[in-house]
């Protein structure tokens, strides 16, 4: 029962081990800006749960195969037979139940910082070289992610990845890869410019088609809406100015206004002689209508009456009389009689139909007296001499022809007339030109331009600078094809890759401690490490426990052994056996790799190699119980959705373990630090990062401000790995501080390497960037104007300066960039553009 008890409890560690390696693919398989974002939270439960794990693992290894029995305390003198060797059966009841498992208890709580610990020193040993071919890995990866590249001369490891059952593996350890192989980091290095600039070049095309020709099309939409409209308005204003100063067609205006205000007399005229005419019999037929009929009934039967006198009956004709002159029909048209009070007759002497027939024809004459104000007795003859036809020809001067005649006027008042029509075009053509303003977006003060004019006008260069925004030339033209505009458009583009820039050979400068991008560098090379290291530890805690196992049940229970064995065989020899025979597998892709770009290096040539046999072993167990139940539990209980995933805000807690991890690791950080030698710079107030013309970098210098003075500078190796690099490092320069020297003195007396140094006369001298820091630190003290450009960019929280130059004088324009971390290496594959912000009227010289 107990060896069933230890082989389950086994089989569950070997589990859980397996899933740790599943989710490590996992999680690594995302692209650097979400596990060092959204999923950051989840990366780092992951870590934890990974180092408690397999590091209880390696605690209870290095329990079980510790010998304890060789401690004489701890074993029982009665079970020792005389002459015979102590062994582990041998130990005493204090060693079984109190030494043992506090010592494992205490391994196990050095393992699990421990293993952190050592990320770390591996992580702070390693040189700028490495820190910049993690950071080159991981553009590489995060272009394998968004599908932008693959590997010059190298099918196989396309056809690798690009099978979604192998992808993620290799993907995650890309950064692994070229981070412990010499020849896939020189391979991606070789590429690496030429596929940043390319790459760029692309993903801006691609904007500008998406984005840009969108936009132009939209510009010349309204370019053309508002040349038609112009030409519309600048042809009206061209009629309305001759008008307005055209005295001759004014006096043609004259005679034709009132010839139609004469037709229109006579018009008006025969009109009324027409419906005159009429009147006799207008609207007969309606006085046959039974509720015309029986209203005037009861309004004559009640006036009629004996007790109505004068004053009832005039009420009633009143009434009846604005009853038909308020008479409609469904359409709304009036029934076009006007009746007074006498003209409506109340009484019997004809029938009802003839006096409503008779009151229709006095009402129908009232009506058109109303209307036209003529008199039913005024002949042709007087109306045209009349005043009433002077005021309809006036009224239809005013109405038809908008003249402002007098209310007096007299038609042979021709002087009036002529006014009037001089003061209807006086302003016309401004007035025109006003309602061409009011309808159009751009505000042409001035009529008249040609269409080249009007392209070439500074409205339509602010117009098209307003709808193109950052695609905007000044070489932009209205009508330019997009063909050519999109070739200006990209060779008008700085191309400034963030990508080259943080993966130039130059750019190890800035992974020194304090540089730009020495956080950059640390993140990176964590993503190269972590994995590999996690694996490995789980496989030596796996491989040790079942060494040990093995050798319990060896000499105890062979049969169980044997079970152990086939357990083994079946659940892990056989997934990695099939990773190994299957098609392109990774050893011989890394075989083939290895002799192609690492003939003369045969140690890096065996480790490419060997690490194909580790992504084989890796891929078989991945591929066999990456949907295992346990491990879709385990998976559930480490990942936590990404923040905007949440219906809610949740603030997760860190857990006890966490507490404990975290509390262990300073203490154990400071016992290792005692062993090590590392001095931490203090991160730098402002960062310069200075671009030749060819936009490769040309140095990196770190700043610390005070104020408005620059109080130091640290200038990083740039001629590293060189011959003059190693000559720069060595101290030729006499420069003595002399309170620093008794300090040294003082503090140094019994330190042999202090006398060494001295014998040597390396005390009190300088090297040549020593020297170069220093009168760096003079120099940019004399430039006032870039001293105070970065404290205001240290203000607003920006640390990097870009300065690319711009000719052979030493003249730079300037770019900020916000803090160079994860994110900006996402942006700069993802997106076509990095936010480089170039500051206007900034041209520095150093």
């Amino acid at each position: 029962m107990k060896i069933l008890v230890l082989l389950g409890l086994f089989a569950l560690y070997v589990c859980l081990e397996l899933a740790l390696n599943v989710l490590l693919i996992d999680m690594y398989a995302n692209s650097f800006e979400l596990v060092l974002g959204d999923y950051k939270l989840s990366a780092e439960r992951l870590e934890l749960f990974g180092r408690t794990l397999s590091g209880f693992g390696l605690a209870l290894s290095c329990v079980a195969f510790f010998p304890f029995h060789t401690i004489p305390a701890l074993t029982s003198a009665k079970l020792i037979k005389e002459g015979e060797a102590p062994q582990p059966h041998h130990l005493n009841p204090l060693a079984k139940w109190c030494v043992r498992p506090l010592s494992l208890l205490l391994l196990w709580l050095i393992f699990v910082p421990g293993l952190r610990l050592a990320v770390d020193i591996k992580v702070d040993q390693t040189t700028n070289e490495q820190k910049l071919s993690a950071v080159r890995a991981v553009v590489y990866k995060e272009a394998y992610l968004a599908q932008a590249v693959s590997i010059e001369n190298f099918p196989e490891f396309d056809e690798i990845v690009s099978d979604p059952k192998r992808r993620d593996l290799m993907v995650a350890l890309i950064p692994s890869l070229a981070f412990f192989s010499n020849g896939f980091d020189q391979l991606i290095a070789n590429n690496l410019s030429d596929v940043a600039n390319n790459f760029m070049l692309n993903r801006q095309e691609d904007d500008f088609i998406q984005n840009a020709i969108p936009l132009t099309r939209e510009f010349d939409a309204t370019y053309e809406t508002e040349w038609q409209r112009y030409q519309t308005a600048t042809a009206a204003y061209e009629v309305a100015y001759q008008k307005e100063n055209d005295h001759y067609a004014r006096e043609q205006e004259r005679v034709a206004v009132l010839k139609e205000g004469n037709d229109f007399v006579n018009r008006v005229w025969q009109r009324y002689a027409e419906e005159l005419n009429k009147a006799s019999s207008y609207r007969e037929e309606y006085a046959a209508n039974e509720t015309i009929r029986g209203q005037f009934r009861s309004v004559r039967d009640k006036a009629m009456k004996s007790s109505c006198r004068s004053a009832c009956e005039k009420s009633y004709r009143e009434a009846f009389a604005q009853y038909l002159n308020e008479l409609k029909f469904e359409d709304g048209e009036g029934f076009g009689i006007y009746l007074t009070e006498e003209d409506v007759i109340l009484n019997k002497i004809f029938k009802s139909k003839t006096t409503l027939e008779m009151m229709f024809s006095r009402g129908r004459k009232n009506y058109l007296a109303r209307s036209y104000g003529i008199p039913e007795e005024m002949l042709y003859e007087e109306y045209l001499t009349s005043g009433i036809a002077q005021d309809h020809l006036r009224q239809y001067l005013v109405d038809t022809k908008e003249l402002a005649l007098p209310d007096n006027w007299q038609v042979d008042d021709m002087q009036a007339l002529i006014d009037a029509i001089a003061s209807k075009y006086e302003g016309l053509a401004a007035r025109e030109w006003q309602r061409y303003l009011e309808s159009s977006e751009l505000d042409f003060a001035e009529p008249g331009l040609t269409r080249l004019q009007f392209a070439t006008h500074p409205k339509i260069t602010q117009l098209a600078q307003q709808k193109l925004g950052r695609y905007y030339l000044a070489s932009f033209t209205p009508g330019i094809s997009e063909s050519r505009y999109k070739t200006l458009w990209l060779d008008s583009q700085d191309n400034l890759s963030f990508i080259r820039m943080i993966t130039s050979t130059a750019a190890t400068t800035a992974f020194s401690s304090g540089g730009s991008m020495f956080e950059l560098g640390r993140d990176a090379v964590k993503l190269a490490v972590i994995p590999p290291l996690s694996i490995f530890a789980s496989l030596v805690a796996v491989i040790m426990l079942f060494i040990k196992i093995s050798r319990y049940l060896a000499f105890k229970k062979p049969g169980y052994m044997l079970l152990v064995l086939v357990a083994a065989i079946g659940g892990l020899g056989i997934p990695t056996y099939n990773a190994l025979m299957q098609d392109n597998a990774y050893h011989e892709m890394t075989t083939r790799f290895a002799r192609q770009v690492s003939q003369e290096n045969q140690h890096d040539q065996a480790f490419t190699t060997l690490f194909g046999y580790f992504l084989d072993i890796e891929s078989g167990l991945y591929e066999r119980y990456q949907n295992l139940k346990l491990v879709r539990q385990v998976r559930n209980q480490i990942f936590i959705a990404p923040p905007e995933q949440n219906s809610e805000d949740v603030t997760h807690t860190p857990g006890p373990l966490r507490h404990l991890d975290n509390r262990l690791y300073p203490l154990l950080a400071w016992v290792a630090s005692l062993q090590l030698d590392q001095d931490v710079v203090k991160p730098f107030d402002a960062n310069i990062t200075v671009l030749k013309q060819d936009l490769n970098v040309g140095a990196y210098l770190g700043l610390y401000l005070n104020k408005n003075t620059v109080t130091g500078v640290e200038m990083p190796n740039f001629m590293n790995d060189t011959d003059l690099g190693l000559l720069a490092e060595q101290k030729y320069f006499y420069q003595p501080e002399w309170h620093k020297m008794a300090y040294e003195f003082v503090n140094n007396a019994d330190d042999h390497e202090y006398w060494l140094s001295l014998a040597q006369g390396e005390l009190g001298k300088e090297s040549l960037i020593d020297n170069l820091e220093r009168r760096m630190s003079v120099y940019l003290n004399q430039k006032p104007h870039l001293v105070e450009l970065l404290n205001q960019l240290k203000g607003q929280g920006v640390s990097n300066l870009i300065l690319v130059k711009l000719n052979e004088q030493s003249h730079y324009r300037c770019f900020v960039l916000p803090a160079i971390d994860a994110n900006m290496i996402y942006q700069s594959v993802r997106s076509s553009f990095t936010d480089f912000q170039e500051l206007a009227d900034c041209k520095v010289s150093i």
